[in-house]
């Protein structure tokens, strides 16, 4: 099991700096450095209510109660008299929610704004597809049923797989990846559950130099 580490505890410094890590960049011990500055500063911004816990590419953090999520996907209409909230409360759907930072060898600016480029190029490919109006009819899960949806279902997810992964920013010599639970069709149950972690993921991002 993960050591979950409170974020208001000094050894969190002590963890990061003893435990074990893979190499990723040529001097892990300058690496290994910039990920307990990177720390270090997180656990200062991070609410008492959240918790930063090790993982192997880098850090997870959760909020100690779990927010409560919705997903209206086929839900059946609002039953006569029921109000909005137990509406809500019956469509309730739970999961893991955590931001994950993860830590690899820094990626020169340069080659990250090629890389943004690269995107662009990529995402105006990707556009003129989800607009042609034999994919458009493919909802949800593709489920091509010609040979010309599913020449435009291969190239869709081709391109969708060759997008670069994109570095939130870096500190020192080491790039930071910032991502949060994917949720598909769900929701968060309350608007102000989603703007307090919202709030999480900026004020972690913003302890890094920005790309």
């Amino acid at each position: 099991m993960p050591q979950r580490i409170s974020s208001r505890f000094f050894t969190v410094f002590v963890l990061f700096l003893a435990c074990p890590r893979p190499a990723t960049s040529e001097s892990p011990e300058a690496q290994a450095a910039d990920e307990a500055r990177i720390v270090a500063a997180v656990v200062k911004v991070l609410p008492k209510n959240w918790n930063l816990e090790r993982t192997s590419t880098g850090v997870a953090l959760r909020p100690n109660q779990q927010p409560l999520f919705v997903n209206f996907t086929n839900a059946e209409p609002r039953r006569p008299g029921e109000s909005r909230d137990d509406y809500l409360r019956r469509h309730v759907v739970h999961f893991d929610y955590c931001i994950t930072m993860e830590f690899a060898r820094k990626i020169e600016p340069s080659r990250v704004q090629e890389m943004i480029a690269q995107n662009a190029a990529i995402d105006k490919k990707i556009k003129e597809i989800q607009e042609t109006a034999k994919f458009a009819q493919i909802k949800g899960v593709p489920m091509p049923e010609t040979p010309e949806e599913a020449r435009l279902v291969a190239e869709y997810r081709r391109l969708m797989d060759s997008l670069n992964r994109i570095p939130c920013g870096y500190l020192g010599d080491t790039s930071v990846y910032i991502r949060s639970t994917e949720l598909g069709y769900a929701r968060f149950f309350s608007q102000a559950a989603k703007e307090a972690c919202e709030t999480v993921r900026s004020r972690v991002a913003g302890v890094l130099s920005p790309y």
